[in-house]
Formats: structure tokens, C-alpha cells, sequence
């Protein structure tokens, strides 16, 4: 079990932390110097061993980037519905507008300026950019040939068809390789 270090270990060791991935106790002793906390060479090497800086480093470093990731996912998340909310929002006003008639002879000049000429551009755009913070994708992007593919194969075609590109793609035997490597080991076998 490690012992707690004290308030001036426990410094240096912040210190060292801090050097990044190119740390050395020879680097922090250079930057302690500096700070004129008193300590020696020797003190940071006997330290760093007693308290196994290199492995804590590594470790306290992947906390930092964890919690760190986490906070900013968490911003991230929190920024997006925020900025969805805001986008239905004006879907929902674009589409009030829309069944509002400018041309109703019963609305006064107010309710006719809230009319909306339909432009749906601007709900297409819109609808695009939800999809996009959703992560969703905003165009069409298959392969019209591979579609139908799907569509007038059968699934024992579909399935010898992904074989052979991974045979192909990855190096594995095809069906057939399978096929003549057991015929080549029962003929062998006595």
C-alpha cells in the first residue's frame, strides 16, 4: 500500500503531473528549483519511487481526461437540446403561420403580417439542422444499385454475396475454400 503524502510530496507531485507526458524527476527538480520549495534532487527520486510517481501520473492523467470528457459530453448534450428545443420551436411557429390564410378576408392587417408566404426552404433547413445535432443524416446518401440489390436478392444470395467480399476485404476462405480444405482432410485421414 502506497503511504499519503504530505502537503509538500503531494505538491511536487502536482508538479509533476503537470510536466506532461515527457516528465522526468530531473525536469520537475529543474521547475522546483525555481519555486524555492527547498527540496532536493535526491528527495523527488526517493519520493517518486516510495510513492510510484510514473504510475500514478499515468493514472491521475486518465482520470483528468475522464472527468474531463465527461464535463464537456455533459455541455455537449446540454448545448444540443438547447439548440433543438429552440429549432422545434421554430418549426412549431412555421408551421402555425403556414395554416394562417393571408389572403382570409376575416383577418385584420396584424394577423395577416403574421401570415407566412410558404417558403420551404426555410423548413427544410430547419429539419436539416436538427438531424444534424441529432447526428442523424441530413442527406441521402445510399447506393440506389445496392438498394435494389437488397431488394431482388434473397437472404441465402445477400449472405454468400457478404462472404465473398469478406473473403475478398479480410482474407477469410470463402465457402468453397472451407468446402475443399474438409475434402482434403478426409481424404488424409486414415
Amino acid at each position: 500500500m502506497i503511504p499519503k503524502m504530505d502537503e509538500t510530496i503531494g505538491h511536487c507531485f502536482r508538479l509533476y503531473v503537470e510536466l506532461g507526458e515527457k516528465r522526468s524527476i530531473p525536469k520537475l527538480w529543474k521547475h522546483v528549483q525555481t519555486l524555492d520549495l527547498g527540496v532536493t534532487l535526491r528527495q523527488l527520486e526517493r519520493w517518486s519511487q516510495q510513492y510510484h510517481w510514473r504510475e500514478s501520473a499515468v493514472k491521475t492523467v486518465e482520470v483528468i481526461a475522464q472527468r474531463t470528457e465527461e464535463v464537456l459530453l455533459e455541455d455537449s448534450v446540454s448545448r444540443a437540446r438547447k439548440l433543438i428545443t429552440g429549432l422545434r420551436s421554430i418549426q412549431d411557429k412555421f408551421i402555425e403561420r403556414l395554416a394562417i390564410d393571408p389572403h382570409d378576408p376575416l383577418l385584420d392587417d396584424k394577423q395577416k403580417m403574421r401570415a407566412i408566404d410558404p417558403d420551404f426552404r426555410d423548413f427544410q433547413e430547419a429539419v436539416k439542422l436538427e438531424r444534424l445535432i441529432l447526428g442523424d443524416p441530413t442527406e441521402r446518401r445510399e447506393d440506389v444499385t445496392t438498394s435494389r440489390l437488397v431488394v431482388e436478392l434473397g437472404e441465402s444470395e445477400l449472405l454468400d454475396a457478404a462472404r465473398a467480399i469478406a473473403a475478398k476485404r479480410y482474407g477469410l476462405p470463402t465457402p468453397a475454400d472451407i468446402k475443399a480444405i474438409a475434402m482434403t482432410i478426409e481424404q488424409e485421414s486414415p
